[in-house]
């Protein structure tokens, strides 16, 4: 994918996801006051739009940060990246650690998020993501007890790889290294039985691995 390609494919995500948030926002807010002035606050009907309602919405943050036009300059708070992050990260079979303090620059909360989706590919049956920063290094870990080995996706973290022919569920393979590119970093893979890991190094980091 070249720079041209990928600016358009981010402002793309930008705009969809701007025409969405405002509508899904004004559903979620007509739904509370039906909540509030209903007599019978337990209809599970309502409960359950306004529950999608809320997923709809935690979703198109994300997708904002992760799709959209990348907002160089511009830098989030580890708490608010992680405040984006968690609702999906939540639930009976998932769960997130998030170990950032400082803050983020766009980009680089940008290539964690995909980092975190290309190990959601590899852990069908959920598990523990851990985010870590170890000096100039972004550590992304999954933990499973079950990770799925050998797809061919991982082999588009190569930066030097231009397939482009790929399906839409696994595009952040394809995004990501680009990404890692705005940021100095490249992308370094490995997993065990029950651990898969994305380190995100500075370029002029000498150790590599990737046996996903």
């Amino acid at each position: 994918m070249t720079q041209s390609q990928q600016m358009l494919a981010n402002l793309i995500g930008s705009r969809i996801c701007h025409d969405l948030i405002s509508p899904i926002g004004a559903i979620h807010n007509g739904i509370e006051l039906l909540i509030l002035t209903a007599q019978d606050h337990s209809d599970p009907e309502v409960s359950l739009i306004a529950d999608s309602c809320k997923t709809a919405s935690d979703l198109i943050k994300f997708f904002r940060i992760t799709f959209g036009q990348n907002g160089e300059g511009k830098s989030l708070s580890a708490l608010m990246a992680q405040t984006i992050l968690e609702p999906l990260l939540s639930g009976e079979r998932k769960s997130l650690q998030w170990n950032i303090s400082e803050d983020l620059s766009h980009q680089e909360v940008q290539a964690i998020f995909l980092s975190v989706l290309c190990l959601e590919a590899a852990m069908p049956r959920g598990g523990k993501f851990v985010i870590t920063q170890k000096e100039n290094t972004f550590c992304i870990e999954g933990y499973s007890d079950y990770i799925k080995h050998g797809d061919r996706a991982w082999t588009l973290l190569d930066s030097q790889t231009e397939d482009t022919q790929v399906a839409p569920s696994i595009v952040q393979f394809l995004l990501l290294p680009q990404v890692a590119k705005t940021i100095a970093r490249r992308v370094d893979c490995s997993s065990s039985s029950n651990r898969i890991t994305i380190d995100l190094r500075p370029v002029s980091s000498h150790s590599r691995s990737q046996d996903i």
